[in-house]
């Protein structure tokens, strides 16, 4: 980054970050941006990760990234009489790798003006304390480009190539299963603390969605399967195909189970409860009632009643070996943010909720938990490939096709 044109100052903020002789470092209670700050750069208390993960999970909500470099910059360069040089110097050194941290997690809610400061700070006064951290610092920096926005590419509309079906015949349903799951944890893996703050990924904030783009793929990626499901049964024009494919899926699916991943197994389980399959009567009539047993118990993962609760026990019986489905976690978060305030009156003075960024921070955790690999088979081509792409019909494309396999049947009169 060049042409730094911002001066460093230090006299931006009218209140002081005091010393923390009377603080214990728990954020488990409403609390000011102050009392943040001495969270984040204690010089009594470590530093724990949930602290850190609850201010960049919230901190845009009561203030900006100006005013939070700031107050980190006044407790750097503030001497405190009070207490020896080698404690001055370690709140120089916490508050110079929450500088270090905060541009790692979260450099896109960072602004180019106070991005130019922070780099003129690393350059100068802290190059000449602490050599180590301004290089990372600066290293950080120089891999950013704040200058444009990556937009996700829109993928082209899909057709087909070739009968996919081939693939689904020859291939084991435990390889198919398995080849799902190597392409759902590509992008589960990717998915970052920030991605999932602030309700990025949500409708209500689509101009946000490119900084959630792994969150929202993986949504994605569920929904697609439910299209590719349902286009692969209504692509067999005989009867008998269409029962092989649909029990075929159903068997997919119970392989997915078995390798817990709750993802691909919603898009399998929506794809067979879209209307356009729902309605093929005389199919599902057909289907061995073993595999419609199966296909029931599948569907009790994801009945919403008593908060998803079996598909929480299956995930917690699991343990990290899952992949889980995203909707029940990313439900959690909404509920979370929405259903508790922001600020918190006590005695007349407006508080930071803390305790509601630490509910938080809790359920983003339990979801990156299931971010280490851990799977033992690799991509095996065609079948990796085509399971990428996933090409597919569209709702109304396959609604018209469903009346053609199985028409509607006259009223009797």
């Amino acid at each position: 980054m060049t042409d730094l044109k911002p001066k460093l100052n230090i006299s931006v903020i009218q209140s002081t970050v005091d010393d923390e002789e009377n603080f214990d470092g728990d954020l488990s209670r409403p609390g000011s941006l102050d009392f943040l700050i001495l969270v984040l750069t204690s010089r009594k208390h470590m530093v724990k990760p949930e602290n850190f993960n609850t201010f960049i999970s919230g901190y845009e909500l009561f203030t900006n990234a100006s005013v939070v470099w700031s107050k980190i910059l006044e407790r750097y360069m503030k001497n405190y009489t009070n207490l020896p040089v080698a404690d001055n110097n370690f709140v120089k050194l916490r508050s110079a790798k929450t500088i270090l941290e905060w541009i790692r997690k979260d450099p896109h809610s960072i602004d180019l003006g106070t991005l130019h400061q922070i780099e003129l700070f690393a350059n100068t006064t802290l190059s000449q304390d602490l050599k180590s951290i301004s290089t990372m610092i600066i290293k950080e920096l120089e891999s950013l480009n704040k200058f444009s926005v990556e937009i996700p590419a829109v993928p082209n509309e899909m057709k087909f190539y070739e009968d996919p079906l081939r693939l689904f015949y020859v291939e084991k349903k435990t390889t198919i299963a398995e080849q799902m799951t190597l392409i759902d944890f590509e992008i589960y893996g990717k998915i970052c603390y920030t991605e999932l703050t602030d309700l990025k990924w949500s409708e209500s904030k689509e101009k946000l969605h490119v900084f959630a783009r792994n969150t929202i793929s993986f949504i994605k990626r569920s929904n697609f399967l439910a299209l590719f499901t349902a286009t692969t049964i209504l692509l067999q024009k005989k009867l008998k195909d269409r029962i092989n494919v649909l029990t075929r899926f159903i068997g997919i699916a119970k392989c997915l189970a078995d390798l817990n991943n709750y993802n691909s197994l919603m898009g399998i389980i929506v794809g067979l409860g879209q209307a356009s399959i729902s309605r093929l009567k005389l199919t599902w009539s057909r289907v061995p009632s073993k595999d419609l047993e199966i296909y029931k118990n599948l569907q009790q993962f994801f009945s919403p009643g008593n908060a998803f609760k079996l598909l929480r026990e299956k995930l917690k019986a699991a343990g990290t070996n899952a992949l889980p489905y995203l909707g029940c976690i990313l439900g959690d978060l909404t509920f979370m943010d929405e259903g508790n305030p922001n600020f918190i009156m006590e005695e007349n003075t407006k508080l930071i909720n803390f305790p509601k960024h630490q509910l938080i921070n809790r359920s983003i955790t339990e979801l990156q938990q299931y971010q280490k690999p851990k799977f033992a088979f690799h991509p095996q081509e065609p079948l990796y490939t085509l399971l990428q792409q996933l090409p597919a019909l569209t709702d109304r494309e396959l609604f018209s096709l469903c009346l053609e396999r199985e028409p509607k049947q006259p009223n009797p009169i």
